[in-house]
């Protein structure tokens, strides 16, 4: 029959070897955990290297051309106006010629009288 110092022994060793067991299992598990870790932080990274390399070279081309376009817009506006103030003048000067032919055709009228 076991004595009390061998049913010890034979409880520490079972001990050990359930703590053994649970911790080869949990590693096991922890495993794939810590690479799908690694591979997200790589993912991660490269994110961030697009981002820094690509979206953000983008975003400064399209700034730069978003400049350009805002000045030659203004300068449109301005030739529009130009050209509407050109407009407006020569409306002008075409009823005063006209104007002016109809007091000298008058003129001749009452010279020729």
């Amino acid at each position: 029959m076991l004595d009390k110092n061998d049913m010890k022994m034979l409880r520490e060793m079972m001990e050990t070897t359930v703590k053994e067991t649970v911790e080869a299992t949990v590693q096991k598990a922890i495993e794939p955990l810590q690479q799908d870790i690694c591979d997200l932080k790589e993912e991660v990274n490269g994110v961030k290297l697009h981002l820094e390399n690509v979206t953000d070279r983008n975003i400064s081309i399209l700034a730069e051309n978003h400049g350009y376009l805002v000045k030659k817009f203004n300068e449109a506006v301005e030739a529009a106006h130009n050209n509407h103030v050109n407009t407006v003048q020569t409306s002008y000067l075409i009823e005063h010629v006209a104007n002016l032919e109809n007091r000298m055709q008058a003129v001749e009228k009452n010279m020729a009288l």
